[in-house]
């Protein structure tokens, strides 16, 4: 399985030097115990899209067990990054589950400003599900519901965007489509609002290469004017 999460950059030389120079490691947060966590650049290649690393980033873990009770232990995983040169604004994607993405975020945020991306489901979900590049939407999930006892719904079926109902109850509870499943090139992919994407299918599998699917996906949504660009963080 596969998890991407896109956002992009205003300085892309200062990008450049922190993850896409070779080997490099540094400090992105500490334990309390006041024990380094960092991120580790193990490799940088060129590609057709700008520059692909391969890197590891030290995470805690907590761990409980009858002698010791609860501890932390700190644990390190891989993750791959990729920066787009070509696009406007440049684009990285991360390609690490959500919990750590925030985390890699952090250094790369003290270097440079990142810009926001959203994928607007909701303002353009006409277009998408008319789009012949989708092949199918399986999954809707809903949040912002205009109810106090409701924080999430959700969706599930083939050919969602035939059901007249989906639309009809997404506006009489006032909700948002934070997400939706779209079958592209074959692929089943979870298409989140905060430029998210996630596929089971193993990176092996993906037609074409990892950057390149995920990016080309992309670029059918900006197609349709579904990505947008908000101020930058910092």
């Amino acid at each position: 399985m596969v998890s991407c999460k896109f956002v992009g950059v205003e300085n892309i030389d200062a990008v450049k030097d922190l993850i896409f120079s070779g080997k490099n490691e540094f400090v992105y947060d500490k334990t309390r115990e006041g024990e380094e966590l960092k991120i580790y650049v193990d490799s940088t290649e060129k590609n057709k899209y700008g520059f692909l690393s391969k890197c590891y980033i030290d995470y805690i873990v907590n761990l409980y067990n009858r002698t010791r009770g609860n501890f932390q232990v700190v644990v390190s995983e891989s993750f791959e990054i990729q920066l787009y040169v070509n696009e406007q604004p440049p684009l990285l994607a991360i390609f690490a589950p959500k919990n750590l993405a925030q985390k890699i975020l952090y250094p790369i945020r003290s270097k440079t400003q990142l810009i926001t991306i959203i994928f607007d489901l909701s303002g353009k979900y006409e277009k998408i599900k008319s789009h012949p590049a989708f092949q199918d939407v399986k999954q809707l999930k809903l949040s912002n519901i205009a109810d106090p006892y409701l924080e999430k719904a959700a969706f599930y079926g083939r050919k969602i965007t035939y059901s007249p109902i989906v639309e009809t109850i997404a506006v009489s509870i006032g909700a948002k489509f934070n997400a939706l499943a779209i079958v592209y090139r074959n692929i089943w992919v979870l298409v989140t609002a905060d430029a998210r994407m996630f596929t089971p299918i193993p990176a092996r599998k993906l037609p074409g290469t990892k950057p390149g699917f995920f990016l080309d996906l992309y670029k059918e949504l900006k197609k349709i004017d579904a990505v947008k660009y908000q101020q930058p963080l910092y």
